[in-house]
């Protein structure tokens, strides 16, 4: 079964998404409906070169379309560099928190920053 799984910079890779339950522990499974809203403001530093970016996320995904619920929304927020090489495209480093406490469970227990993430961006652009 293919499925996906939504890039919310803050959160740590496949936390979110549709999720099961094996026995008495919580699995994760690639969900079939993704809903994902990515914006990002960068500032060049050096023109053309680096770029110094802030960002913001939200989105989730769901086992089925019957599911989908635009209130559930995993936010994340953050800021990075980017750099532009030539022949290799932009790379970037992201450092992004979660906006949303999770539960062991999953589920949303209130908001507040978490810890910092990092990510690597290769070759994203528009």
């Amino acid at each position: 079964v293919w499925g996906v799984d939504a890039v919310i910079r803050g959160y740590d890779e496949f936390s979110i998404g549709a999720q099961g339950t094996f026995g008495s522990r919580r699995t994760y499974e690639k969900g079939k409906v993704l809903f994902s809203f990515n914006s990002e403001l960068r500032v060049p530093v050096v023109e053309q070169t680096l770029y110094f970016a802030l960002f913001g996320d939200m989105g989730n995904t769901w086992s089925n379309v019957a599911d989908l619920d635009l209130s559930d929304l995993y936010r994340g927020a953050g800021f990075g560099v980017r750099l532009m090489v030539p022949m290799l495209g932009l790379l970037g480093l992201d450092f992004g928190w979660p906006v949303d406490k999770l539960n062991a469970e999953g589920h949303f227990s209130g908001s507040g920053w978490g810890k910092v993430h990092p990510h690597i961006i290769m070759n994203r652009g528009f």
